[in-house]
């Protein structure tokens, strides 16, 4: 090997050297290697973000953290709850009122709490949480009939803010009567049914008052004297009732029907008319 290969050799080598401690020095400043030469994205930078855990009210608790790195926090919203070191909600225990105090962890690691129901509580730290049952609340409302007589509501409407413990307001709402009629003018009671993500359920009652502001239900009345029925609606689709106080317009009902009955009618079958009438009115 002449002098000019040994050159030619020599700067090749050095080239690769070069190539290789730019490669190093990259790596070293760009990522963390551990022993295993598994390459990780770099560190979170101080003071960001790394998660927030959310509860149903304020906190005015301080968090213990036991031995395995569990944080331990109370909540105004009655609960203690146990967070994974990733912040992902490990348990969550209910009590009967606000916690505002701060866990303490004995060294068999169970959990010590007062709360504002005014217990101590001692809690596994290994507890496993159970399914607690939601709360129904209901909320009265009316429904207006429309030009065919029909009208409807839902469980949402007569929702007046069930909750549960665990899922908040993630409920399942069933009524079991939704839709009403001409049959149905006045007062009816339905029973709306919460049910959880757990299965567990509870109902409450409301009342659901029927109306019929445009008198879709009178036509449908059916009177021993047809023709009396008849000019009673035309009179109420004219406007004839219109400028009428409601204390007034009972009577000037009445007066209008005897008016109208044909004299065969019977004075049974006239005054049966003019209930059916004022029933329909709600009067």
């Amino acid at each position: 090997m002449n002098a000019n290969q040994i050159q030619g050799n020599k700067s090749i080598v050095a080239a690769w050297r070069l190539a290789c401690l730019s490669m190093l020095i990259g790596i070293v400043c760009s990522t963390t290697a551990h022993s295993n030469n598994t390459i990780l994205e770099p560190e979170p930078e101080p003071g960001t973000l790394k998660w927030k855990f959310e509860t149903d009210d304020g906190v005015y608790s301080s968090p213990a953290i036991g031995s395995d790195g569990t944080i331990y926090i109370g909540s105004e919203d009655g609960n203690i709850y146990a967070i994974n070191p990733d912040g992902s909600k490990k348990w969550a225990f209910l009590t009967g009122d606000f916690v505002e105090s701060s866990p303490a962890i004995g060294s068999d690691g169970t959990i010590y709490v007062g709360s504002g129901d005014g217990n101590v509580y001692a809690i596994n730290g290994d507890h496993v949480e159970q399914n607690a049952s939601p709360t129904a609340v209901c909320q009265d409302l009316n429904v207006q009939l429309d030009t065919g007589g029909t009208g409807s509501t839902t469980g949402a409407a007569v929702n007046n803010g069930s909750s549960d413990p665990e899922n908040g307001t993630n409920l399942t709402l069933s009524l079991n009567n939704s839709s009403f009629s001409c049959g149905n003018l006045g007062s009816n009671t339905v029973t709306l049914t919460v049910t959880d993500t757990g299965g567990l359920s509870d109902t409450c009652s409301a009342t659901v008052t029927v109306e019929d502001p445009l008198g879709a239900c009178v036509e449908q009345i059916e009177c021993a004297c047809p023709d009396i029925a008849q000019s009673l609606c035309d009179d109420l689709y004219s406007g004839a009732f219109d400028n009428f106080y409601l204390a007034d317009l009972s009577d000037e009902m009445r007066l209008r029907i005897e008016a109208v009955a044909p004299a065969s009618c019977p004075q049974a079958e006239i005054d049966q008319c003019v209930a059916d009438f004022l029933a329909a009115f709600g009067l």
